[in-house]
């Protein structure tokens, strides 16, 4: 698979202008992308500190949160040389970045990527980006771009590319869920972060309520079964009613969970719950540190496998990156994961 951390290799040399470790003896082109709504962003002044740190540097700074905005300020900053973008948001900001990046004209070259902590959950950063306050983390970064060597390592992740009937174009993503967790990510919108909790906060409590509503045998009330079919490398999938299914090419979801436990040479990890599982109190921990344990197994409701291509149809909503989107049913989604993109990280490999 192609999730993972790494020092640079020939093949990130062919597709990058820079990487981690090499000293390329000028300043390196860098510029700083970030949305002023993001869940950190919009709190406390943060922007005012973020706009400091990058206007101590030389590098370009737009500020965009809007899909279409984003899109275009990214293909402009590529087209105008950037080698290192720095994107300052939430997993959905990040989403429309890696869209822009990966949907439209390949680039001759790909910029390396730096994500910053400037979301509510920021699942994509805590995976693959910089964790540190944004101010903090942009200054560290462009600082080292300016002397012309990066540190950190660089971390190779495959992008999803996510087709729907009901889209004339594909869109991007590292994460893709429908079902209960759909649900799940509404109610976090709209009754968690409604109500003041931030970061890691809003998951946390947003993970305690449904695996709560799932043991008491609630769950069948509050979230309707999702209705799936489809195929999964081109062999049926198992069908009938789920609770929810998630698919994604990052190693850790929010709050270092890994509920993935499937095995084979795909870059998509997919897993299914089914609406009823059995021995949920059993299996639930090792599920969600991706331990495949005696009770974990399609027969008791719980289905891992590695992908390479899938095709859904579902009948309700679905979420990439944490960001909602409707779904009549009949809905047809198509996932894979074509490419590759390179992040810095920061420390060792």
């Amino acid at each position: 698979m192609t999730n993972k951390s790494s020092t640079p290799t020939i093949a990130a040399s062919v597709c990058l202008r820079v990487v981690p470790g090499v000293d390329v003896g000028r300043p390196i082109r860098a510029a700083v992308l970030s949305n002023p709504l993001g869940g950190f962003n919009q709190r406390r002044r943060n922007m005012d500190k973020v706009r400091r740190a990058v206007g101590a540097f030389s590098a370009p700074h737009i500020e965009v949160s809007a899909p279409a905005d984003v899109f275009a300020a990214v293909r402009g900053l590529i087209d105008d040389g950037t080698e290192l973008l720095v994107i300052n948001g939430g997993d959905g900001t990040i989403q429309m970045a890696l869209t822009a990046l990966f949907s439209g004209e390949p680039f001759a070259t790909s910029p390396l990527l730096a994500v910053v902590a400037g979301g509510t959950s920021n699942t994509i950063p805590g995976d693959i980006g910089w964790m540190k306050r944004p101010p903090e983390a942009i200054r560290t970064v462009l600082a080292a771009a300016q002397r012309g060597r990066l540190d950190g390592h660089l971390a190779e992740r495959s992008v999803m590319r996510i087709e729907s009937s009901r889209w004339t174009q594909p869109m991007c993503a590292m994460q893709f869920s429908a079902g209960a967790i759909y649900n799940a990510i509404k109610f976090a919108k709209s009754a968690v972060e409604g109500r003041g909790a931030h970061g890691q906060a809003g998951p946390a409590v947003t993970v305690a309520w449904f695996i709560l509503n799932v043991i008491t045998g609630r769950a069948k009330d509050l979230f309707p079964p999702l209705h799936l079919a489809g195929t999964i490398d081109g062999m049926a999938l198992r069908g009938g009613e789920h609770l929810g299914i998630v698919a994604t090419t990052l190693d850790h979801l929010f709050l270092g969970i890994r509920p993935f436990w499937g095995e084979g040479p795909g870059r998509v990890r997919y897993t299914a719950l089914g609406y009823r599982p059995r021995h949920l109190l059993r299996a639930l921990l090792p599920a969600l540190r991706g331990e495949q344990g005696r009770f974990v197994t399609p027969a008791n409701g719980y289905e891992s496998r590695n992908a390479e291509n899938l095709v859904l149809e579902i009948d309700g909503g679905f979420t990439l990156d944490g960001e909602l989107f409707e779904a009549a049913p009949g809905t047809i989604v198509t996932v894979s994961a074509p490419v590759s993109a390179y992040f810095l990280r920061a420390g060792a490999p």
